[in-house]
């Protein structure tokens, strides 16, 4: 069906009804367009998923969650492998929306088949030409559908992940029958458990690329694009999002505490002080941090001097975010020092390196200036014990200016080593890293400090 004005067909309000094949009982199945399964609920009733899985939930005596990740985890059982082994096998890929997906549901309400449906197009990688053209002679040409590896694995993510995976993943976080990032782990290790069977590069790229390739499509509406009538080399705005799996290795206790407490103290016994972190408390520690910005030792290299209102608009920008988090170190009791970690996977510093979700970073700042109250090896040494603490972190990552030579003598002594130099739009900095083993090398005694703590 399509809308007729002045004489013509108006594109974008065409209708396209297709024969339901599992219509009535008389096919004993119950089958149901994905699309329809993710929406949500009508005038205040709950969606169709939520009642699925609290029927079953109730029918097998289970919590509401445990029975959300087991559905979750048999959909991906029933969706991943076999899409990634046919992409592997047969070279064809296919626009794996929601509403080109059919979902059959078992008696107990559990996935049990998926079914694709005829849709607006197939593709096939460049890998299984000969296969494909054997087996459709001339398709390629004809239909321009043969995509190189390189190409096709951020074009299938999206489909595949980005629109149909994390589509379920939000109906059942919406829904509040699960945790996300429960949900998130899982699709996490379905996709690793392929890695090495994979010889295409989806799998890797789904994995490990700091950013997705993803269809903007309220951008696209909003510029006016109606992908009907585009051509189709560009029919959409793409942007690049961040790689939603890679919180599989976010550290909350770095990024976002829970607790405004104190996290971690250490007492350095030859110096006769104790060192202590607590995280960032803006009520608190605002006009503290302020005022230690706008010391002239700081002022060169934080350039974060200036009114109160843009360092609290900045403070207010990253604490809710995913990127960094500040901590507040006294010593003896008196607030000496801060120190942020960060996480290059979102923070800018992850552009200009090969950058591993494992890695984390950390600015340190001593406001301290009188040499006998510094501290400042050892005030380094307690936000790299802590830092190290976590099971998430594999390396530290540096990127202190070139100009900051105090720092750079500071973690040269903390075994960090140096990688290279990076231009960033506001500094040019020394890239370097630092391992647990480089750390306790240097740094004997922060071993010990760590089996205690473990």
């Amino acid at each position: 069906m399509a809308v007729k004005f002045n004489g013509r067909i108006i594109n974008g309000f065409n209708i396209s009804i297709r024969r339901n094949p599992f219509y009535g009982s008389n096919t004993g199945k119950n089958v149901t367009l994905l699309a329809a399964l993710c929406q949500d609920g009508i005038l205040g009733q709950p969606s169709r998923l939520r009642n699925i899985i609290e029927n079953a939930a109730g029918n097998l005596d289970l919590p509401v969650e445990q029975v959300a990740l087991d559905w979750f985890k048999q959909y991906l059982h029933i969706c991943i492998r076999p899409i990634v082994g046919i992409l592997n096998i047969y070279g064809l890929a296919c626009e794996f929306h929601q509403q080109n997906v059919m979902l059959e549901l078992d008696k107990t309400g559990f996935p049990a088949k998926v079914y694709f449906r005829d849709n607006q197009g197939f593709f096939f990688r460049e890998g299984r030409k000969d296969l494909v053209s054997a087996a459709l002679p001339g398709v390629a040409d004809e239909s321009q559908s043969m995509i190189d590896e390189e190409s096709l694995a951020p074009k299938y993510t999206y489909y595949l992940v980005t629109n149909n995976i994390l589509g379920v993943v939000n109906a059942l976080g919406c829904c509040q029958l699960a945790d996300e990032r429960k949900l998130i782990n899982l699709v996490y290790k379905a996709f690793r458990e392929l890695e090495d069977e994979d010889e295409t590069g989806l799998v890797s790229y789904i994995l490990h690329k700091r950013n997705w390739y993803t269809k903007g499509n309220l951008i696209t509406s909003l510029r006016n694009i109606n992908e009907a009538d585009e051509n189709l080399e560009y029919p959409a705005v793409f942007l690049d999002t961040p790689n939603p799996l890679h919180k599989y290795f976010f550290s909350d206790k770095l990024i976002k505490p829970q607790t405004k407490d104190i996290v971690y103290s250490r007492y350095f016994e030859e110096e006769n002080v104790n060192i202590s972190i607590r995280p960032f408390d803006i009520e608190k520690d605002f006009e503290m941090v302020h005022e230690w910005f706008n010391r002239e030792h700081a002022k060169p290299f934080w350039k974060m001097d200036g009114p109160k209102r843009d360092l609290e608009l900045w403070f207010r920008t990253i604490l809710p975010g995913d990127e960094q988090h500040s901590f507040i170190g006294c010593v003896n009791g008196i607030p000496q020092f801060s120190f942020e970690p960060y996480w290059p996977m979102r923070d800018i510093v992850g552009a200009y390196y090969e950058s591993v979700p494992t890695d984390y970073g950390t600015h340190f700042f001593v406001a301290e200036t009188q040499k006998d109250k510094k501290f400042s090896f050892q005030s380094f040494q307690v936000a790299l014990d802590y830092i190290f603490m976590m099971p998430e972190v594999g390396k530290c990552i540096g990127e202190a200016s070139v100009d900051a030579v105090p720092t750079d003598r500071i973690i040269t002594r903390l075994g960090y080593t140096r990688e290279g130099v990076i231009e960033m739009p506001h500094k040019t900095a020394y890239l370097t890293f630092c391992t647990r083993e480089g750390y306790w090398e240097k740094c004997p005694e922060s071993r010990f400090e760590a089996k205690v703590s473990d």
